[in-house]
């Protein structure tokens, strides 16, 4: 293998539509054991199995520009016991429960700077006995090289020899018919893609229209609105003109002058006629005699 090999067509096709969990190219198989293995052991195992698969020790580096092509590294932070993990089922550790906790592993995504895979020994079945989840990116293998890996360091016996190690898969010039189906592959995803991208720019130049469109209906609504406000100001205006010049027509008016009222003219009659009355008296009343 040469350094930082760059993906085949096919492992970049998975590597690419990885980020849709629906179009994840991961796959799992489940392992049956007798008991739970020794945890150290089997660390050892696996580290030696992995001479077969270089791929376990290596992590992707995504292109970064349209040049370039995703490819290959050796992961310099590698450690074996993070891709090795360990746990236990609850009462009463049945098939079920087995397989929905496999379920569960399955659906999260591998992290993205690290080697893609993870093996998963699971204590607590009935009868005390153990099964093993090898989780694997299908860039990495398929699952007979998962079956191939597995046959690496699991027994087959009670006698726990060394299994044999598996060499390691050879490079083979791939078929017509496999790099056409690849090619096939690609170009309807890039199909979808474009389709998807037009999409998003039709549902976009649709959103600037109705915006265009709100906006277009909030400065009408404005202009309305304003217009109210003026109009309303010129009446207002007017009903203060005419309140003035009303008030200096008023002003202008001559005042009327005080005329006396009718009790007035009364007692004024009534006082001329007393004073009659008392002349009148005083005129007819004999003259007293001489002395």
């Amino acid at each position: 293998m040469t350094d930082n090999p760059v993906m085949s067509p096919a492992e970049s096709l998975m590597w690419t539509v990885e980020r849709d969990p629906i179009l994840r190219s991961t796959f799992m198989t489940i392992t049956l054991l007798d008991r739970a293995p020794d945890m150290d052991r089997l660390a050892v195992r696996i580290g030696d199995a992995m001479a077969g698969f270089p791929r376990m020790r290596q992590r992707v580096r995504t292109a970064t520009s349209p040049f370039d092509r995703h490819r290959w590294i050796e992961d310099a932070s590698f450690d074996l016991r993070y891709h090795i993990r360990h746990v236990a089922l609850a009462p009463p550790g049945d098939h079920r429960s087995l397989f929905e906790l496999a379920a569960l592993s399955l659906e999260d995504a591998f992290d993205p700077v690290r080697p893609l895979w993870q093996l998963t020994v699971v204590e607590g079945l009935e009868g005390g006995r153990a099964a093993l989840f090898t989780k694997m990116h299908h860039t990495i293998t398929d699952g007979v090289g998962g079956l191939r890996l597995s046959s690496s360091f699991l027994d087959f016996d009670l006698a726990g020899k060394n299994p044999v190690r598996v060499a390691a898969p050879t490079a083979e010039e791939p078929t017509a018919e496999a790099r056409s189906a690849v090619s096939e592959a690609v170009a309807a995803a890039q199909g979808r893609a474009q389709q998807a991208q037009a999409g998003a720019a039709r549902a976009q130049q649709a959103r600037a229209a109705e915006m265009e469109r709100v906006a277009q209906a909030n400065a009408a609504r404005q202009a309305q609105i304003q217009g109210q406000a003026r109009a309303n100001a010129a009446k207002a205006e007017q009903a203060r003109a005419a309140h003035a010049q009303q008030q200096a027509s008023a002003q202008a008016r001559p005042k009327p002058t005080a005329t006396p009222s009718d009790s007035t003219r009364q007692n004024a009659a009534k006082q001329a006629a007393e004073e009659a009355r008392r002349r009148h008296d005083a005129g007819a009343r004999p003259s007293p005699p001489p002395q």
